[in-house]
C-alpha cells in the first residue's frame, strides 16, 4: 500500500465528529433538519408573469431587464427567455 493510501486511510479512521465537523452539522440529528434548511428547499414565491405583466414591468423599469428580474423574483436570464418566448423586442420602440 502506498504512503498516500495509508495517510488517507488513517485520516478516515481518525475522524472525530465533535472536532472535524462544523457546529451546524454537529448539532443536527441525522433524521432531523433545521428550519433554515427546510426553507432553502422550498421554492420562493415568484410573481406570476404573463406577457402583459412583463411588458408593464419592463416599462416601469425603463426596459432594464436586471431590475425587472429583481422585481419579478426571477433571474435576468429568465426575463430574456420570456421576452423571446412572447416575441417582446429587447428594446422599447421609440
Amino acid at each position: 500500500m502506498s504512503q498516500t493510501a495509508l495517510l488517507e486511510r488513517r485520516s478516515v479512521n481518525n475522524f472525530d465528529r465533535e472536532k472535524d465537523l462544523p457546529i451546524e452539522i454537529r448539532q443536527m440529528d441525522m433524521g432531523q433538519r433545521t428550519k433554515s434548511v427546510k426553507a432553502a428547499d422550498q421554492p420562493s414565491k415568484k410573481m406570476g408573469l404573463n406577457k402583459e405583466s412583463l411588458l408593464e414591468l419592463l416599462m416601469d423599469c425603463d426596459w432594464n431587464k436586471a431590475e425587472a428580474g429583481r422585481r419579478a423574483g426571477v433571474s435576468r436570464t429568465a426575463i430574456w427567455k420570456y421576452m423571446k418566448k412572447w416575441n417582446i423586442p429587447l428594446q422599447h420602440a421609440q
